[in-house]
């Protein structure tokens, strides 16, 4: 028997827990036009294939009925089936370019070797913690304060960038999308955009990179201009 649970305190729906949702049960939750918007999704089947589905329309139409701004794999490093799929990382990147993901632990996928453990866990309880094989752990949800997240994102955010050199949430080891060769947000002097040792582009004056290039402002950098 499976679910689908939203967790809500009042008129705020903090997360999704999607269960092992497929593509039939998710279609149907759409024709009858459920609200399944929150801000965390816990991702079904743990980043896997959803059946017999395509993995890509799959994750691209749960993203965009979800608007999620935090995507949680719950994985087991050195599982027999390596999740997160990446057709599904990629699927999200492009449907929720804006939402943070994070994978209780590292896949090999992201890393082949384990990292030191990160300064960024919480002191919950988490499986992986002793043997260093956490990405972002436990996470813990303050329902009385909006996108109040912990592990802090932007620490974990640097720990896969600093630890996983093949992570799928920053598609290294993937083609970018052509960009600007300078920041075109209002600024007294254009930011250059530098290429780092990865290869994912940032903003110098905002010291953020991603999948694509996304500046303190929260806006997308494009090729000509931006949006």
């Amino acid at each position: 028997m499976s679910a689908v649970v939203r967790i809500s305190l009042a008129d705020r729906h903090a997360a999704l827990l999607a269960g092992d949702i497929d593509e039939i049960a998710l279609e149907h939750l759409l024709e009858e036009n459920a609200d399944v918007t929150a801000e965390t999704l816990v991702f079904p089947h743990h980043g896997g294939r959803p059946g017999a589905g395509d993995p890509t329309v799959f994750a691209s139409s749960l993203a965009n009925a979800v608007a999620p701004e935090l995507i949680l794999f719950s994985t087991g490093r050195g599982k027999k089936n390596v999740n997160p799929h990446p057709a599904i990382v990629a699927a999200l990147l492009q449907a929720a370019p804006s939402a943070h993901i994070g994978c209780t632990q590292l896949s090999t996928a992201c890393s082949a070797s384990t990292p030191l453990a990160g300064n960024h866990l919480s002191p919950l309880t988490a499986a992986g913690t002793e043997s260093a094989k956490c990405c972002i752990g436990t996470v813990e949800i303050n329902l009385a304060t909006p996108k109040d997240f912990f592990p802090v994102l932007r620490e974990h955010l640097e720990f896969v960038q600093n630890n996983a050199p093949t992570a799928l949430c920053l598609n290294r080891g993937g083609s970018l999308p052509e960009y600007a060769t300078t920041c075109k947000m209002p600024t007294n002097q254009a930011n250059e955009l530098r290429l780092n040792r990865t290869g994912a582009q940032f903003c110098v004056a905002c010291q953020w990179y991603r999948t694509v290039v996304r500046c303190s402002a929260r806006r997308w950098i494009m090729d000509n201009g931006f949006s």
